[in-house]
């Protein structure tokens, strides 16, 4: 049986504000803290968290130092996504517990 859940975290909200305080590690942290609820979440409802997908632009280098700094692995680029020329990279989370 398959599972999938969108995950909306308040610490998300966070991210306008915050960014000018890139390179400070926060993000990761924040990162790092909603990937630890989608667990629990998972958990409490007898269910385990088995992957995490995230995408970001091609030309997001931080988002993608990010996710690779936390774990996750390109897996697609998704040629065109939203305009011609603009392609989104695809990440995922193997979660190993």
């Amino acid at each position: 049986m398959n599972y999938s859940l969108s995950f909306s975290h308040p610490s998300a909200n966070l991210y306008s504000p915050l960014r000018a305080r890139t390179r400070t590690g926060l993000g990761e942290k924040l990162l790092r803290v909603i990937i630890e609820d989608m667990k629990q979440l998972f958990v409490k409802s007898n269910h385990v968290l088995r992957k995490v997908l995230v995408t970001t632009g091609d030309d997001n280098e931080p988002a993608k130092r990010l996710y690779e700094k936390v774990g996750f692995e390109k897996i697609a680029v998704l040629a065109d996504l939203f305009a011609k020329g603009e392609n989104e990279i695809v990440y995922v989370l193997t979660n190993s517990t």
